[in-house]
C-alpha cells in the first residue's frame, strides 16, 4: 500500500491493500498514482521508487559497488531521510491501531480495505485531537 500525507502526518490518500511482496513502483504504475500528482508537487520517494516518472521528485542517491557518495551526497541523503521520516511516522502511527499490522484473515471482499480506511480516519480523527 503507498501512503501519501502531508507535513503534519496527515493520511490523505491510500492505495488498495497489497501483499507485502508486492514491489511499491509497480504499485505505483498500476494505479497511476504518479500521473495524478500535479508537477509542481514534490514527491519524496524513498529508493525503491527508482524510475517513478514525474518531474518533480527527489530520492535519496545509492551507494553504488564501484563509485561512493561524496560528502555532499551524504549531506543531501540525511535532509531527505529528515523529510520522509514524517512519512514513515504517518505509517507507523497509522500501524499503531493492530487491525492494520496484523495479518489480516477476513474473507469477506474489501474488507481489508475498509479496515485501513478506518485506520488511517483514526489516525487522522487521534492527530487532530492532539494538536
Amino acid at each position: 500500500m503507498i501512503v501519501l500525507n502531508d507535513e503534519k502526518k496527515k493520511i490523505l490518500f491510500m492505495t488498495p491493500t497489497k501483499s507485502g511482496r508486492r514491489h511499491d513502483k509497480r504499485i505505483t504504475d498500476k494505479t497511476g498514482l504518479a500521473r495524478a500528482i500535479p508537477e509542481d508537487v514534490t514527491i519524496w520517494t524513498d529508493t525503491g521508487f527508482q524510475g517513478i516518472q514525474h518531474n518533480n521528485t527527489i530520492m535519496p542517491k545509492k551507494n553504488t559497488k564501484n563509485v561512493k557518495l561524496t560528502d555532499k551526497q551524504k549531506r543531501d541523503n540525511r535532509i531527505i531521510s529528515g523529510i520522509r521520516i514524517i512519512s514513515e511516522h504517518a505509517i507507523g502511527g497509522y500501524k499503531r491501531f493492530k487491525a492494520a499490522s496484523d495479518i489480516y484473515r477476513n474473507k469477506l471482499p474489501n474488507m481489508d480495505d475498509k479496515m485501513s480506511v478506518i485506520c488511517a480516519g483514526l489516525w487522522n480523527f487521534h492527530l487532530e485531537q492532539t494538536i
